[in-house]
């Protein structure tokens, strides 16, 4: 018996190593699509667990405490903290579970309210920054990649820069951005995109790890140097 113990014991013993997963609430699948099963269930929620660890103990984020429920749907998609949807088709895709749930918690972190540039500005912040540190999580580029992406995803593959750096520039970034209240659109125009968005971007970026770039001699660290280079060869314009 006691030999018996330790060979099912074994066979199991990596779930005793897990850390304890967040509690996700799974909403019942419509009407001919297959459920989500018991163990399809815990890997989701290992799947948020470790990303939302990634988020908050290693780059310092503020996560949300409370994840959306979660149900199966014809499309992927997120409608802001009440609902996660996963397309049945990639139910089975921890880094689709995880990129919606990243979409989930920038949504919150960037919340759109009003009609201004802003409204713009930060759904355009919410998929840029959960599309980033997915990508990141997983250590390849996604389908998203307009030039501010491409460019950041440049300097985390940059020896001299990486991604500490780049997570660490963006959390910095954070509360500036947060705090963007934006321009009124014109009249009868709700939503409208701010031409100088990728300026305010920048700014915030630069303000955080990048503006600490300075050795004791107050001479500019190199890396500051680059970081603008990247920026300027994406056609992106830097102060």
């Amino acid at each position: 018996m006691a030999a018996l113990a330790v060979v099912l014991l074994g066979g199991y013993s990596w779930w005793l190593f897990q850390p304890p997963v967040v509690k996700v609430i799974f909403k019942p699948s419509p009407i001919g699509t297959p459920a989500i099963g018991p163990w399809r269930r815990y890997r989701i929620q290992l799947a948020i667990t470790k990303f939302r660890n990634y988020l908050s103990d290693d780059v310092g984020f503020q996560v949300p405490n409370s994840v959306p429920p979660i149900g199966i749907g014809k499309g992927s998609g997120v409608f802001g903290q009440y609902s996660i949807s996963i397309s049945s088709d990639y139910i089975s895709d921890d880094r689709e579970v995880v990129a919606q749930y990243s979409a989930s918690v920038f949504a919150e972190l960037f919340p759109i309210r009003g009609f201004s540039t802003a409204v713009f500005g930060k759904a355009t912040l919410a998929q840029l920054y959960s599309s980033y540190f997915t990508d990141s999580y997983f250590g390849s580029i996604g389908s998203y990649n307009p030039p501010l992406m491409q460019a950041l995803w440049e300097m985390r593959s940059s020896k001299l820069l990486g991604p500490t750096f780049v997570d660490h520039s963006l959390l910095a970034a954070l509360n500036p951005l947060q705090a963007d209240k934006g321009q009124p659109c014109p009249p009868g125009t709700p939503i409208c995109e701010a031409e100088d968005f990728d300026k305010n971007f920048v700014d915030a970026f630069l303000s955080g790890e990048v503006s600490m770039l300075f050795d004791f001699a107050g001479e500019a660290d190199p890396r500051e140097a680059l970081v603008n280079d990247i920026f300027r060869r994406h056609g992106i314009v830097v102060r």
